[in-house]
């Protein structure tokens, strides 16, 4: 059984262990800052990155035939 961990932003999201990772390029400028944000916010660029990801699908999905 896999354990999810609830999030703020309304899916729950495996645990790290189960969780897949990908990468991204990204200019180390918008990194830096990103991530700066984030730990103010008490967040994680992993957390902030689901997020957008999150609201992209969700904006988007409709676009999908096989949905």
């Amino acid at each position: 059984m896999r354990h999810c961990l609830p999030t703020a932003y309304g899916v729950d999201v495996p645990t790290k262990r189960s969780t897949p990772q990908h990468t991204v390029a990204v200019d180390e400028t918008l990194w830096q800052t990103a991530r700066r944000i984030a730990e103010l916010r008490h967040e994680t660029i992993s957390d902030v990155i689901r997020q957008a990801l999150v609201r992209y699908v969700s904006r988007h999905k409709h676009l999908l035939s096989d949905d």
